[in-house]
């Protein structure tokens, strides 16, 4: 249980800084914000929670991030990609169940 919640916190800090680069964040450029992101999931306890948890909607949306980080395309496609992955979390019903997260890409201005 304590894997699923590391990987559902490392999805809330994607998630939170996709929300600081798109509110114009002054030193979020969207490098900065891939590397951000790359940094968070490679972390420690963040790799061992992906080993040890179960088949679900966030370890697997987790896997896809670091796949999309390791394609290693232009930052601002990979901000695209990672937003679409948060946003298919919250089409999952299990997911808005059990954690009570809303993951909504704010409206482009």
């Amino acid at each position: 249980m304590k894997s699923d919640l590391v990987i559902q916190r490392a999805l809330q800090d994607v998630h939170d800084l996709l929300l600081a680069k798109n509110a114009g964040a002054r030193d979020l450029s969207d490098e900065r914000t891939v590397l951000c992101v790359r940094v968070l999931v490679g972390k420690d306890d963040v790799k061992q929670a992906l080993e040890k948890a179960n088949d679900t909607a966030v370890c697997f949306a987790l896997r896809e991030v670091k796949h999309v980080l390791d394609q290693r395309q232009k930052a601002k496609t990979t901000i695209n990609q990672l937003w679409r992955i948060i946003e298919q979390l919250d089409r999952t019903p299990s997911v808005k169940q059990a954690y009570r997260v809303i993951w909504k890409k704010p409206p482009t201005s």
